[in-house]
């Protein structure tokens, strides 16, 4: 999280996946053909997937801290695409120790949603709902990049910058990065 002008509000970045580049390449391979067989004239159709690849770059969300309540939409979304696998466990990576003080980080709000999950779905009013389970939420976080180094996880892999550069490098700023520093320097990694 950033400060703004006002040291009250603090503002957060969203950035659109670079994973969101997968589906313009396709769309270049699969206009190829069209532009090899048509004539030169046709390599403009090259500009669509060029200009949604900037797009994708560039494209971010800012927030400030009375809009990411709005970040319950995504435990929604999630909750429902849940009800349709059929699934019975939704894992959250939240973390209530050394958090950046987000509300949906502490266990109160882990059980009320597994509450409301209880209500809101058919499965749920049954009897047999979806577990909402947050196996990291009372970890520090060099506890957790101690489990991760158990596990053999690559955390060359792994991002928690809230700001990260289009390439998606860290920025080493945010409080994000710092916590995370502060964790691989407390577990000696």
């Amino acid at each position: 999280m950033t400060q703004s002008a006002d040291s009250s509000v603090q503002r957060v970045i969203f950035r659109v996946p670079t994973t969101g580049l997968l589906p313009v390449g396709l769309l270049a391979i699969c206009e190829t053909p069209v532009v090899t067989t048509a004539g030169p004239a046709f390599a403009v159709l090259y500009l669509v997937p060029i200009l949604l690849a900037v797009w994708i770059l560039r494209t971010r969300t800012v927030v400030d801290t009375e809009q990411l309540r709005t970040r319950s939409l995504f435990g929604a979304r999630t909750l429902a695409w849940a009800e349709v696998l059929e699934a019975q466990d939704i894992f959250i990576g939240v973390n209530a120790l050394d958090y950046s003080g987000y509300p949906d980080c502490r266990p109160e709000y882990i059980a009320a949603f597994q509450r409301m999950a209880g209500l809101a779905t058919k499965a749920g009013v049954e009897g047999s709902g979806v577990r909402i389970n947050a196996p990291l939420i009372r970890m520090t976080k060099a506890d957790i990049i101690r489990k991760g180094t158990e596990l053999g996880v690559d955390f060359d892999l792994t991002l928690s910058c809230y700001d990260p550069s289009p390439g998606g490098e860290p920025c080493g700023r945010c409080d994000a990065c710092q916590l995370r520093a502060k964790g691989f320097a407390e577990a000696s990694l």
